[in-house]
């Protein structure tokens, strides 16, 4: 974010060097894909966490289906977009547009067909339908245990905040995200060319930085009111004595 507002308050990119560019293409693809694939294992955890407790029992069964998927799926990202942006030759000063912002959009890997597609695919449109999926069929495996095997009738203001969250978190993904990584697979597919319209992958791409902006409060969401509230309400005192006092300070000077 501190790079798009010095953007849109220059009109360009500053500094205007290469490191800058890959600094933005690293925080705009890493962190995002790290963020995308970890919810997504996340998502097929909450699974076993509910249905198959018995694999966490041990110290050895949490660091299988817990700590170390959670450690790969954080640093597989991190690394992967460290090597296509290094790796690939990004010595043409064209690639470079310090008068667009994320200089241009493209890092070298998005013209080799086989890396964009990969990215594209895995990183991005598997991970987000794979979010969506396993939060309903989570869902509908909740009430099918509840009121098949079981018998026992659904208590939905028990389960009212799960199913609001899952669903959120599943609309989030699938409508900020689905626009780009659809354009991108059509472009890369033929369909489309990188030229077409420049403004609409502008769009796409502010389209999605929206998904990091709405799942904090999803998340918050989830948490028991009390605990927020509580939280939230202590610092909001804290800041308005803290202001009083400077107000009362320069007052006094």
């Amino acid at each position: 974010m501190p790079l798009y507002i010095n953007y849109f308050r220059l009109g360009f990119v500053w500094p205007q060097k290469p490191i800058i560019c890959f600094i933005w293409w690293y925080i705009n693809y890493a962190i995002y894909g790290t963020i995308v694939i970890f919810l997504a294992w996340t998502s097929f955890e909450r699974h076993l966490l509910v249905f198959h407790h018995q694999l966490f029992t041990t110290r050895q069964k949490q660091w299988l289906f817990h700590y170390f998927p959670m450690i790969f799926f954080t640093l597989y990202p991190i690394i992967f977009y460290l090597l296509v942006l290094l790796i690939p030759s990004c010595n043409d000063k064209y690639l470079f547009d310090y008068t667009e912002d994320i200089c241009h959009y493209y890092p070298c890997y998005y013209y080799s067909k086989i890396l964009n597609l990969y990215d594209i695919l895995i990183n991005g449109i598997i991970p987000c339908l794979l979010i969506g999926f396993f939060s309903i069929i989570l869902l509908l495996r909740i009430i099918w245990e509840k009121r098949v095997r079981l018998g026992r009738p659904i208590q939905w203001r028990k389960y009212r905040k799960m199913t609001i969250q899952l669903l959120l978190i599943s609309l989030i993904f699938v409508l900020f995200n689905f626009p780009l990584l659809i354009y991108y697979l059509m472009v890369i597919c033929g369909n489309f060319s990188f030229n077409i319209n420049p403004q609409v992958v502008r769009y796409f791409l502010f389209l999605e930085s929206f998904t990091v902006l709405f799942l904090p409060f999803v998340i918050l969401f989830s948490l028991p009111k009390q605990y927020w509230r509580k939280k939230w309400r202590k610092r909001i005192i804290n800041l308005r004595r803290r202001y009083r006092n400077q107000s009362f300070t320069h007052i006094s000077i």
